[in-house]
């Protein structure tokens, strides 16, 4: 029995405004794309509107993508195909001032460090999973599982660690050198609001 988030097209997840405020950034999860067109549609999209964003993409049309929109315009890292649809596949994506990179399935799939970027400088307030900035833009249709987002850019090495670690839900990570145990956990719903 496959216990994952599932999105049908309608629907989708906002996540709380401070998730995705640090200076560097990682989302990864564990993805069954299971409808390929409309183009376009959002593995994520974290932003503050239609102005400053970042988002993944399985395809837009022709490759998966990373786009980015400083206010300036959008710069797209392009990977060589779309992400395989029908079958799951770890996804990930690191984020910082010395560039970005996406993988899939444990892998490099592309990098450039052309775009360079801290992700509190868009303020991005408004995280999805599943949808755009602009609703106008076609919701995901997929299964989602293991979602983690960490406050650092993860190394090629815990990316493929991550990939390593086949889809078993949700579950509380802590990195050793970082991890402070007197902080609280802190926990939301699914839109986004905190309940503790």
């Amino acid at each position: 029995v496959v216990k994952a988030l599932y999105l049908n097209g309608t629907q989708f997840v906002q996540l709380p405004y401070e998730a995705a405020t640090a200076d560097a950034l990682t989302f990864a999860a564990w993805v069954y794309w299971r409808k390929t067109t409309p183009s376009n549609q959002r593995l994520f999209d974290f932003g503050s509107g239609t102005r400053q964003y970042f988002y993944l993409t399985p395809s837009n049309g022709t490759t998966m993508a990373f786009v980015l929109n400083d206010g300036t315009g959008e710069k797209t890292l392009s990977c060589p195909t779309p992400l395989g649809e029908n079958d799951w596949h770890h996804v990930a994506v690191t984020v910082s001032s010395d560039g970005v990179a996406v993988y899939v399935d444990g892998s490099e799939f592309a990098s450039t460090s052309a775009i360079t970027v801290s992700p509190a400088t868009l303020h991005p307030t408004l995280n999805y999973l599943g949808r755009a900035q602009n609703a106008a833009v076609s919701f995901l249709n997929a299964y989602i599982d293991d979602v983690r987002l960490y406050n650092y850019a993860l190394s090629a090495d815990a990316v493929q660690q991550l990939y390593q670690h086949s889809p078993s839900g949700i579950e509380r990570v802590t990195d050793d050198v970082t991890a402070d145990s007197s902080l609280p956990v802190v926990y939301y719903n699914l839109n986004g609001q905190r309940i503790s």
